[in-house]
């Protein structure tokens, strides 16, 4: 910047001289100064770039890194800027490129923009640094979105994202739904479905999401239930109303959520509690309504209330079926008979005013209309007596008609007399009756039949004096039946405690006895205890047959338990009977398939649909089984593992290939694969039966059998040239002697040497080559050689190859190969152990025509060289000793494990820990525990050793419980000898 600004203020002040003479320092400045607008733009260019692409930040952080871009435009941009460019033209100093101003105007538009998206660049940032959750950084990323459009990397990013937070979620699902954290699948619901996403969510993902939050949900419900069932029982059995309420609100709530679907037998046993509930409710609400009716009443009793308003709310608590309390009932009939006497008097009232009107016009009228009083009189002493009568008032009607001697006069009088008669008799008769009444709720011997009298007593109490005395018979009545039935409630209380008890000793000792004679006649015990309280309920509150009801339920769910534990431990001794098959049984096929038929009708006595289709799915295995124990019974009858006569050999090969055909996936088909290639390696040793065929010993003749190999000898210059050729031959002291030597491994292929002197020669006699020493050590041995010692022999013969120091290092490398590559071929173990070596020598770059046997081809010379450096590595790795000796150990570790045959000993049951059933009928020793695995995503099963027997219990093996699975069966096999490491039985080695 300093720099810039001392350029500019050079040519301002040359433009700013009189002359503006040509200088050094003018020339000097201008070059710098049109070397600076070219730096500055470039920057420029790349700020614009940056812009036009929607990267403003990148272009805001370019132009304010130092030095600022806006500092050095305005350095550069001086007032002078059309004087200077006259003087540029006159001197033919170098231009400057015009500053791109244009991009200084976009970069302050964008610093505009950009300043309120500092706080969210700033954030964006730090969750970036801090690798925030993928949750938080879209919420920041969103609003960039919104406050920043016209970027469209925004939206880019959103999507890119989403789309990856999609992946988290459908993860975050599947570890919530399998640590059952409902919660958890909540929010990612909440989140999937709630959220606005410019990505559309999978639909897939939507529907792991909903589903797995339904699943889990229904889950935890039906969990809830199940505890839920056990605190209703418990308050239900303590009668604690409010929270038995409470408990069956929650249950309701848990059943919605369990789904239409759901079915278990707590619903039949939770039922008769639920309905008690609502009794209870109802009473409740009906109590309540009954006592804000009492109150009413009560009020309007206080207040001058019209006859209507009573006679309503009596009614409407008549509706409810209950009774006024005895005071209020006497208030409410003499509050009753005021307001109609008042009513009466006001009546007659208005009748007496008339009268007197008609009395008075009767005197003015005179002596005529007294008779006509005299008939007035004798209605008003009728509706006097009708008055009283309708009162009940029956002595003073008496009185009034006494004092009357002329009631015959008056028909009405008459009717009132008589209707007085009958009045009294039938009142006679109510009291005799209600005496009736109450003697004999007062000697009832049943509450019922007392309250039954009561009632019918009700109907005839008239007087206030009446009801008080039944009111107070109703109390001492309902005071004694009250303390019977605490007597008779504490009574059942212990009897269904004691039935409760006994329940739960029957199901806890369940598991240990399941279906045993103490449990049968525990349950039939218990089935006695019900029976007696079932008759002692229809006198009883109707939540105590309830409570009968539920325990009835319980017994019979525990009886029907019991009846399935007797079928279902049949079914479990049956299974493990039928799961010992030893590996002499001739029909181990029948045996294995009555095996799975008792496995299904193990997993048909399950009550859980899901286990028991796991154990119904395990019997597609069998063929596995029948495969294992099929070998285990061929391999057991052979006398010996590795037969000497090649016909057996053959017709084992055969055996083994058509047991893979037919067992495809039997766990032992790699042992069985790998013993038929070794009996094939074998039988390629001398080839096949009846010697048709070429054998590896004929193919090994025939490397050494080329003309080069076997017949040439070697004639040797003091300078290490060596000369194969065809003959023993001589060289002459004298001259330069001509003599053929190969240069190819056929007759044909020879060449003469003629510049070699006498004296270059090591000796004038040819000596036999190293290749002919080997081909005649070949000849001889293969002439007498039996198929067993095709090992020894070429471990002898590799070896003397390595070791010749006269050989040729690119005969040696290629013939050590051609020798290794056989040997592997007759034995699959030393193949196993050779495999590195024969690696190294096979991919050995080396030309495979270079005439190694010319010394003076310099393809030759370097194809040599190259197999020094081969055979260099080759002998730092395993020696061929260890080798040999390694791939004996195999074998015969192999032989050993031919030997181990199999027996299906038990079978496997799932649970809180995983259990072996075996037959204890039979003696099994300490073995090996077994069982045929198939891999995910294959169809082969494998052995996988699983645990061992120990003085005849079983002892799982830490580890291995990914290879178990309910109703898989359990194989025993010998271990192998302290000495002796256990191979791989399941796959070749690679």
């Amino acid at each position: 910047m300093a720099d810039y600004q001392q350029i500019v203020d050079e040519i301002r002040y040359a433009l700013q001289s009189e002359s503006c003479e040509l200088t050094e320092e003018l020339q000097n400045a201008a070059r710098e100064y049109s070397l600076a607008c070219r730096e500055v733009n470039q920057r420029l260019r790349k700020i614009g770039t940056y812009l036009d692409g929607g990267l403003r930040s990148e272009a805001i952080q370019l132009a304010e890194g130092p030095p600022n871009i806006e500092e050095l435009v305005n350095a550069l941009n001086f007032p002078e800027q059309e004087e200077w460019a006259d003087v540029v033209t006159i001197y033919d100093l170098p231009r400057n490129e015009p500053l791109m101003l244009r991009v200084i105007e976009q970069l302050v538009e964008a610093q505009v923009v950009d300043l309120p998206l500092k706080g969210l660049m700033s954030r964006h940032r730090l969750l970036a640094l801090h690798r925030a959750p993928l949750r938080s950084r879209l919420s920041v990323l969103r609003e960039l979105v919104t406050a920043d459009p016209e970027t469209p990397s925004w939206e880019e990013d959103v999507r890119d994202f989403e789309k990856a937070r999609f992946q988290e979620i459908a993860e975050e699902a599947r570890v919530a739904q399998r640590s059952g954290d409902l919660g958890r699948l909540k929010q990612l619901h909440e989140e999937i479905s709630g959220t606005a996403w410019l990505e559309t969510p999978p639909a897939s993902l939507m529907k792991i999401v909903k589903t797995s939050a339904g699943e889990l949900t229904r889950k935890t419900a039906q969990r809830q239930l199940e505890e839920l069932a056990v605190e209703l029982e418990a308050a239900f059995g303590e009668l604690d109303f409010p929270r038995s309420r409470i408990l069956a609100t929650r249950w309701k709530e848990s059943l919605r959520q369990a789904g239409a679907g759901f079915q278990s037998p707590l619903l039949e046993q939770i039922t008769p509690i639920l309905n008690w509930v609502q009794d209870e409710e109802a009473r409740e609400a009906a109590e309540k309504q009954y006592q804000h009716l009492i109150a009413r009443l009560e009020s309007e009793l206080d207040q001058t209330s019209s006859l209507d308003d009573l006679d309503q709310i009596v009614h409407e608590i008549q509706r409810l079926d209950r009774d006024l309390p005895e005071l209020l009932a006497i208030r409410y009939q003499n509050r009753r008979d005021t307001i109609q006497l008042r009513q009466t008097r006001v009546h007659r009232l208005q009748f007496g005013t008339v009268l007197a009107v008609i009395v008075a016009i009767a005197v003015g009228i005179g002596f005529l209309v007294r008779q006509q009083v005299r008939a007035n009189e004798a209605d008003r002493i009728a509706d006097q007596v009708e008055d009283l009568l309708e009162n009940r008032q029956w002595d003073e009607a008496q009185k009034v008609l006494a004092a009357r001697d002329d009631i015959t006069q008056w028909d009405r009088l008459t009717e009132l007399q008589t209707r007085l008669a009958t009045d009294l008799k039938q009142e006679e008769q109510r009291r005799n009756q209600l005496a009736t009444l109450l003697a004999s709720a007062q000697n009832a011997k049943t509450f019922r039949e007392a309250m039954e009298s009561v009632e019918q007593a009700k109907q005839l109490t008239i007087s206030a004096e009446e009801k008080i005395a039944l009111s107070n018979l109703q109390q001492e009545r309902e005071k004694k039946h009250n303390e019977l039935m605490a007597a008779q409630e504490a009574a059942f209380n212990n009897s269904v405690r004691q039935g409760q008890d006994l329940l739960t000793k029957i199901q806890d000792s369940m598991g240990d006895g399941p279906g045993d004679n103490v449990v049968g006649e525990s349950l039939t015990k218990v089935a006695s205890i019900i029976g007696g309280l079932q008759q002692q309920t229809p006198e009883m509150r109707p939540e105590f047959a309830s409570r009968v009801q539920l325990l009835e339920a319980r017994r019979k769910e525990l009886d029907e338990l019991r009846k399935q534990r007797l079928v279902y431990q049949q079914r479990i001794e049956d299974l493990t009977s039928r799961s010992y098959i030893s590996s002499n049984e001739l029909n181990s096929g029948n045996a294995v398939s009555q095996y799975c038929t008792a496995l299904l009708a193990y997993a048909d006595a399950i009550s859980l649909e899901q286990a028991a289709e796991l154990y119904r799915a395990r019997a597609a295995e069998d063929k596995h089984w029948k495969a294992a124990l099929l070998w285990s019974n061929r391999v057991g009858s052979w006398k010996e593992i590795w037969p000497n006569d090649l016909t057996e050999m053959t017709k084992r090969v055969d055996d083994s290939r058509q047991f893979l055909t037919d067992n495809a996936g039997a766990p032992d088909s790699a042992q069985v694969k790998r013993y038929a290639d070794q009996l094939e390696s074998v039988i390629s040793i001398t080839g096949h039966v009846e010697g048709s065929g070429a054998g590896l010993q004929t193919r090994l003749l025939r490397i050494f059998s080329s003309p080069l190999i076997e017949k040439s000898w070697c004639l040797k210059t003091k300078d290490d040239r060596v000369f194969y050729v065809p003959k023993e031959i001589t060289i002459p002291q004298t001259g330069l002697p001509n003599f053929e030597f190969y240069v190819g491994y056929g007759e044909e292929d020879i060449d003469i040497q003629k510049r070699i002197k006498p004296s270059d020669l090591i000796s004038l006699e040819a000596t036999p080559s190293p290749s002919r020493v080997l081909a005649n050590f070949v000849k001889h041995q293969l002439a007498s050689l039996p198929p067993g010692q095709w090992n020894e022999f070429c471990f002898e013969l590799c070896t003397k190859i390595l070791n010749d120091k006269d050989l040729n290092d690119y005969l040696k490398l290629d013939l050590l190969k051609r020798c290794l590559d056989l040997a592997a071929k007759g034995d699959v173990f030393l193949k196993d152990q050779l495999d590195p070596h024969l690696k190294l020598l096979q991919e050995a770059s080396i030309n495979p025509l270079a005439r190694w046997m010319n010394p003076d081809d310099p393809d030759g010379k370097r194809a040599t060289n190259d197999s020094q450096q081969v055979l260099s590595h080759f002998r730092r790795l395993k020696d061929l000793g260890d080798v040999w000796k390694d791939a004996e150990q195999q074998r015969n570790q192999f032989m050993d494990s031919m030997k181990r045959t199999v027996t299906m000993v038990g079978w496997l049951q799932a649970g809180p820990k995983w259990t072996c059933h075996v037959d204890k009928s039979q003696s099994l020793p300490d073995s090996d525990l077994l069982v045929a695995f198939t891999p995910s995503g294959t169809t082969v099963s494998e052995w996988r050793l699983i645990g061992q027997i120990a003085d005849g219990e079983v002892q799982f093996k830490p580890g291995t419980s990914e290879f178990l699975a309910p109703g898989r069966p359990v194989f025993a096999i010998q271990k192998l000898p302290k000495n002796s490491s256990p191979i791989t039985m399941t796959r070749q080695p690679e």
